[in-house]
């Protein structure tokens, strides 16, 4: 109903508040309009990039930045030979389409898929969280079975790095060498065909564009520290300075390779358990966060509502985690609550601590 609203109060792209529809989905599409200009480059540099948005909408009141690697410029250009609204709907129903897809034969698969929150937050963005949570979801389904395939779906991740910042860790903890294998290839693929295709200025302004994009959007706040998701966040939301912040950052990252690696390397650790470790291990060590990230969630949900057989005391933690997209923005905003990093820390233990169920078969 909600989206049902915005849509029919919305014109020319605009809903009733003056913002885009899927309004994060703006810096895709301007992006991509400067690749087909033949200035990909370009999408990195703050002035260039802001008048493409400003064109499309002269009454925006934000900027929409990008900062995702040279890679995702191939498909922002293919999104951007559509107009904007036309754009928008293909990529999230391509992008759902491909979740659907991943998920294809688990139980509740279809009543998680519209019920999670994250989707709700993920179409207002028009944010590549399904597209994301598809990559993980299907990789870790092809562990055993197709473990090259399963390696080429989890290093497509990498555009958007630091979602799969852990991968590395628990691919080695497994032994899952051909999968490892697999996912270096899609890194390194990609990459290859970005320079091929596009040349060597988006790397290079890619890289210039890091210390910019950490002090501007991380450590200044430009997009606000109850938004975000992240243990540094979570500690400048609290008050700590900056070099503070960035050291409870680098420990939590820590700490959640370490769980991630002992719980990746218990053979009898289940498929569903492996993913709720690598999906709240990546909350912990991710640099960068925001609440459409949490899609991510729906891996370690899906899966363990297709194992069932859950004690009965865990069904609340397993509701909070499925609750957390729609929960973590506002108490981040209104209570000055860090929400995220404490449920993914508070899951993580009760992993290590044996609480969760041991391995099952599905049935």
């Amino acid at each position: 109903m909600a989206l049902l609203f915005l849509v029919l109060t919305s014109a020319d792209g605009v809903d009733f508040m003056g913002r885009p529809l899927g309004s994060d989905f703006l810096n895709v599409w301007a992006a991509g309009q400067l690749v087909l200009q033949g200035a990909p480059a370009d999408a990195y540099d703050y002035a260039t990039h802001g008048q493409v948005e400003w064109l499309r909408f002269p009454s925006l009141a934000t900027y929409y930045g990008w900062h995702y690697p040279p890679p995702f410029l191939l498909l922002a250009g293919l999104l951007a030979l559509l107009p904007y609204v036309a754009a928008l709907a293909i990529w999230l129903s391509a992008s759902f389409l491909a979740l659907g897809w991943s998920a294809r034969g688990l139980k509740f698969s279809r009543l998680a898929a519209w019920a999670f929150p994250g989707l709700f937050i993920n179409i207002t963005h028009g944010h590549n969280g399904f597209l994301s949570a598809a990559l993980m979801l299907g990789g870790m389904r092809l562990l055993d079975n197709r473990p090259w395939l399963a390696g080429l779906l989890l290093g497509c991740l990498s555009f958007k790095p630091q979602l799969g910042v852990l991968i590395p860790v628990a691919l080695l903890a497994a032994g899952l060498w051909r999968v490892f294998a697999g996912a270096a290839v899609a890194v390194l693929g990609l990459g290859l065909i970005s320079w091929l295709t596009l040349g060597s200025a988006p790397w290079l302004a890619f890289i210039d564009s890091l210390a910019l994009t950490r002090h501007a959007v991380l450590e200044a706040g430009a997009i606000g520290f109850g938004k975000m998701q992240n243990s540094f966040a979570a500690a400048r939301l609290l008050g700590a300075g900056i070099e503070t912040a960035w050291l409870i950052q680098g420990l939590t990252a820590l700490a959640g390779a370490f769980a991630v690696f002992v719980l990746w390397r218990r053979p009898r650790s289940s498929l569903a358990d492996r993913a709720l470790a690598l999906a709240l291990g990546t909350v912990l060590a991710a640099p960068y966060l925001l609440d459409y990230d949490l899609m991510l969630l729906a891996v370690p949900l899906l899966l363990k509502a297709h194992e069932g057989r859950i004690r009965p005391w865990e069904i609340s933690y397993f509701a909070l985690l499925w609750a957390l997209p729609l929960l973590a923005r506002p108490v981040g905003m209104w209570l000055y609550m860090p929400l995220t990093p404490l449920v993914a820390g508070l899951g993580l233990w009760l992993l290590l601590s044996n609480r969760l169920p041991p391995r099952q078969n599905p049935v």
